[in-house]
């Protein structure tokens, strides 16, 4: 399993990385997360889960 495995979802649609700042964006499960400091896998596999913000998608269908 690679590191990545922790970050990413099982069905991802969509993702973004900021090119000045580090974050990741995804929509990923049928929710929109971002990954305050995706780096924290690296250091304490336990601590991404208090860099993360989810918000569910609902019932909505996203059209990509």
């Amino acid at each position: 399993m690679s590191t990545y495995s922790h970050i990413s979802g099982t069905m991802v649609l969509s993702a973004v990385c900021h090119d000045s700042c580090n974050m990741i964006a995804a929509l990923a499960d049928g929710k929109f997360t971002v990954w305050y400091y995706p780096n924290a896998v690296f250091v304490y596999k336990d601590l991404l889960a208090q860099t993360v913000y989810e918000k569910g998608m609902g019932n909505e269908r996203c059209i990509c």
